[in-house]
């Protein structure tokens, strides 16, 4: 009885060794399929306050609209909280302390904030990425979590802008 008692946790465990092995590859790819980056976070790029200016929309009908005069406008922000159509938007900029606070004069930044009312629901990030040439913006603050493509924020072309050449 004793030496089945030994000998059963070292099966056990290279039952769950390969159970692990054989699983792994199976959850990346299921990662992938749903648009997940997840282990390949792209790097954060700075932007001119040109670069941010004008409506993005992500694929849940979230639509954001940057101005230069700082002022933002959203519509679809996901949530219960009630939160206002017209907000504020500017540029995270790092203290001498290593701080970041937000700057109204700012005109260049890796992450922004927008605000569209008091609840905290209604205050987000908006971290920005290149990806493909393309600028989108995130609204995930875990640094170690990604937006999926569906959640990302794409600029959209203003009305009778020229396309762009590849």
């Amino acid at each position: 009885m004793a030496m089945l008692k030994k000998a059963t946790p070292r099966r056990w465990r290279w039952v769950v060794l390969g159970a692990v092995a054989l699983l792994a590859p199976l959850a990346l790819l299921s990662a992938a399929r749903a648009g997940l980056v997840g282990y390949q976070r792209p790097d954060e790029v700075t932007v001119d306050q040109s670069d941010m200016l004008g409506t993005w929309k992500d694929g849940y009908g979230m639509t954001l609209q940057l101005g230069p005069d700082r002022r933002a406008t959203a519509d679809g922000i996901p949530g219960t909280a009630p939160c206002e159509r017209d907000g504020t938007w500017m540029f995270y900029v790092r203290l001498e302390s290593g701080t970041f606070v937000t700057e109204r004069s700012a005109t260049e930044g890796q992450v922004a904030s927008a605000t569209f009312g008091e609840s905290v629901d209604c205050h987000f990030d908006l971290s920005v990425f290149r990806i493909h040439g393309e600028y989108v913006l995130c609204t995930v603050e875990d640094p170690d979590s990604y937006c999926t493509d569906r959640e990302l924020l794409h600029k959209t072309p203003e009305p009778n802008a020229p396309a762009a050449v590849p």
